[in-house]
């Protein structure tokens, strides 16, 4: 059974609106956060780019807040990540009713949302998939959502931004809990370890739970208006790229298969530039096509089929444009995926 863990965004609310209303906090309220079981993931998640992918000390991440706050000038951001995470925490503060009041919400509806949540990712699963059974809410952290071996983190910030709409909310928990039943299926293949393993096994995961669940959509279309300047642009420009991808598609899942190829072949630093420079990078709207493509021609229950081996999923996708009569990806480079990353017996 789903449990919705509300602890740690519950401590760190007195904080949020403290800062929020110009005010600074005492030292024992940010120590007092300790005691929480989540400080060390979402320290963990907002990691320090240049420093050996170190994670945040505490009175780093305080800084974030209170730079967000405008109370401190003593911190400068030390990568994208730790950008997004002050992104995330300025959100937080300039809309903090609004933070409280989705809190509220949330608390008050536990039983229900848990179940709708729960029934939306398992029913968009094989049958073996296991979800984490906790979905932490928590905030300060560098993106919508992330999964450990134990648990789901949602940041409340990212939820929020999605308004007062319930349905979106529950997508959107759907959609990271999705992403721990996918790992359980995923973790267990033979190239686990392989250099190209998570590249596609990222455009699987984002490319499936958007066909099947939706999420990413939503949120950068709530973006687009409430975000922070920087986050509307990325958003705006993530839109505008998701509402031309249906006529685009052929030709740049082409180009993103060529580039799959050179991966596959060990050019990992040049495929990480390509997919950086992506408006929907790692690929969720190409991945989200290709999904469709495949249920179009061979069905859910093919398509589900493919979510343990990425490379299935992609051998799948040019089986689906054949049985379509659509252009495909580059035959070359599905040899090379054929010959290199599928799973045959010894």
């Amino acid at each position: 059974m789903l449990t919705l863990d509300l602890r740690f965004a519950e401590s760190l609310w007195p904080i949020i609106s403290r800062l929020a209303n110009g005010r600074d906090c005492p030292d024992e309220w940010w120590v007092a956060l300790k005691n929480q079981p989540s400080l060390d993931p979402v320290l963990q998640n907002a990691f320090v780019e240049e420093e050996d992918h170190r994670q945040l000390r505490l009175e780093e991440w305080r800084s974030i807040w209170e730079v967000a706050a405008g109370r401190t000038l003593h911190m400068t951001p030390d990568g994208r990540r730790q950008e997004y995470a002050l992104a995330n925490a300025r959100f937080a503060l300039q809309n903090a009713d609004m933070l409280g009041a989705l809190l509220h919400r949330l608390h008050g509806a536990m039983a229900e949302t848990t179940l709708r949540v729960e029934k939306t990712a398992y029913g968009n699963l094989p049958e073996d998939a296991h979800c984490a059974p906790e979905i932490r809410i928590v905030a300060g952290t560098t993106s919508g959502g992330f999964v450990d071996d134990i648990s789901v983190y949602v940041d409340l910030a990212v939820l929020s931004s999605l308004g007062a709409d319930q349905r979106l909310v529950e997508q959107f928990l759907a959609h990271e809990l999705w992403h721990s039943g996918h790992w359980s299926l995923v973790e267990k293949h033979r190239y686990l370890d392989a250099p190209w393993f998570i590249p596609l096994a990222q455009i699987q995961s984002e490319g499936l739970v958007n066909f099947l669940i939706g999420g990413t959509y939503e949120l950068y279309s709530h973006k687009s208006v409430a975000g922070q300047p920087e986050e509307k642009e990325y958003a705006q420009r993530f839109l505008a790229y998701a509402d031309s991808m249906h006529a685009e598609a052929p030709a740049r899942i082409r180009e993103l298969y060529e580039k799959i190829g050179r991966l596959v072949r060990g050019d990992v630093e040049a495929y990480r530039q390509y997919v950086s420079g992506l408006p929907d990078g790692p690929g969720y709207l190409h991945g989200r096509y290709m999904a469709q493509v495949v249920d179009k021609a061979f069905g859910r229950k093919k398509l589900l089929s493919t979510s343990p081996d990425p490379a299935a999923f992609l051998l799948l996708y040019a089986d689906a444009c054949s049985e379509l009569g659509i252009e495909g990806p580059p035959e070359e480079t599905c040899e090379t995926i054929r010959t290199v990353a599928t799973i045959t017996s010894d």
